[in-house]
């Protein structure tokens, strides 16, 4: 977990579904401090959708996330997979440990994404996202893959101080609108 600070057996178990179903309802999520057990997948949600650019600039439909997603010093078992998804709400998983793979693949963020401090552990693939307000992933870390960044589309600031990429990673054509810092990456 992203605060050494808290051990796993301080924490509260909650399962996959219970978040899955409040998105599904598009409820706001709000965890801090518990251990999330399963798989975070939004393909069998049947949420509503809406038409959206993929990574060709074919509209293409994609589904919408309506529930404002806050999930902070935690750990999340399993993978985190909303490719093709539109949030269109805050969406905030801080200082948080992600053990699965997680894939955004041209997902779009309308409102203020921050990955501050997460720790990821399995492969991610934000590539192709469209961040239109800030993007905040500053102290984050990707322990063992590539970070995939690429034809990323930041808006707005986008703040990766003090990362770790230990597998590399990869902004190949990505588009930085407002300001970027990635002063004192480690």
């Amino acid at each position: 977990m992203a605060d050494p600070t808290h051990n796993s057996d301080e924490l509260i178990e909650v399962p996959a579904s219970d978040i899955l179903a409040k998105i599904k309802r598009g409820e706001p999520v709000e965890y801090d401090h518990v251990i999330i057990n399963g798989d975070l997948e939004a393909r069998n949600l049947n949420l509503p959708e809406s038409l959206g650019k993929n990574y060709l600039g074919i509209l293409v439909p994609k589904l919408v996330v309506a529930s404002s997603i806050k999930i902070i010093n935690s750990i999340i078992n399993g993978y985190f997979d909303f490719r093709f998804c539109i949030f269109k709400d805050a969406f905030n998983i801080k200082n948080t440990e992600i053990t699965g793979y997680v894939d955004f693949h041209t997902a779009e963020f309308h409102w203020y994404t921050n990955f501050e401090g997460t720790i990821f552990k399995s492969h991610s693939e934000f590539d192709y996202c469209k961040f239109c307000k800030t993007a905040q992933f500053a102290d984050a870390q990707w322990l063992h893959w590539t970070a995939w960044f690429s034809s990323c589309h930041f808006c707005e600031d986008a703040d990766f101080h003090k990362c770790r990429f230990i597998g590399g990673a990869s902004f190949s054509r990505a588009q930085f609108i407002g300001d970027s810092d990635f002063w004192s990456r480690m």
